[in-house]
């Protein structure tokens, strides 16, 4: 209900979605700064009440959000991208320049190569390879690596967002999630749901995002192992 009100009474009409969000987020942000407050329609309460370190981490990620606003704001040509780091998983998937689907995105000049090592269902290895996607078997697990950190910034962090897509990851109310390492660590991710899945992989240093791939997983149902008939010897025949 509180959203709901910030939104209505803040609501700026742009000539485009991200900017009406952009701008409408900003003033929302500047009047929950001078005060952390949202008055019921029924009876005036405080529909903001919460703890002192509940109210303390609301405003870390209120100034979040006014920061990568701003960021849109200043250089508009990142906006989707700076919006995906945002919100992680529940962003839209986007993809770089020169990709299927891509639009209004500018053009990295470094590209993340990833490196995929898969593995069976009792942990031996499969194979490994440096592909835009794989197919692999519900069970098998899979661990990412950065194969060109030379061309960042050896402070850089590495973004991974996994989007589950599919109706075992619905079922499960897994839609995705978002982790943060260094250049040099690995990323390992069980195939547990059917149907495709993407790992998305995005460099950033400094506060400023220095490229983006990712990698479109299939995760297809459980290898079924044949078993063959043991003939059971009941004795000869007269």
């Amino acid at each position: 209900m509180a959203v709901n009100i910030l939104v209505a009474d803040h609501l700026i009409i742009e000539e485009n979605e991200d900017d009406t969000f952009i701008n409408t987020a900003l003033s929302i942000c500047e009047s929950l700064d001078k005060v952390f407050r949202v008055n019921s329609p029924i009876d005036s309460s405080n529909l903001l009440s919460m703890p002192d370190e509940a109210i303390t981490f609301a405003y870390k990620k209120l100034d979040e959000l006014k920061t990568t606003c701003h960021k849109c704001i200043k250089s508009p040509d990142y906006k989707s991208l700076l919006l995906a780091n945002l919100f992680e998983h529940y962003f839209p998937p986007i993809t770089d320049e020169g990709g299927s689907g891509s639009t209004n995105l500018p053009a990295l000049s470094k590209v993340p190569s990833i490196s995929i090592n898969r593995y069976s269902k009792g942990d031996k290895h499969i194979e490994t390879v440096n592909e835009n996607e794989i197919t692999v078997f519900k069970g098998e697990s899979l661990t990412f690596s950065i194969c060109n950190k030379e061309d960042f910034n050896s402070e850089s962090t590495v973004h991974w967002t996994v989007r589950n897509i599919g109706k075992q990851a619905d079922d499960a109310n897994d839609i995705g999630h978002k982790t943060i390492s260094d250049l040099e660590s690995k990323e390992r991710r069980d195939a547990a749901y059917t149907g495709p899945h993407i790992m998305e992989c995005m460099i950033v240093a400094n506060g400023s995002i220095q490229g983006i791939s990712s990698v479109l997983v299939e995760v297809k149902p459980s290898k079924v192992v044949s078993r063959r008939k043991k003939n059971i010897f009941k004795g000869f025949r007269r």
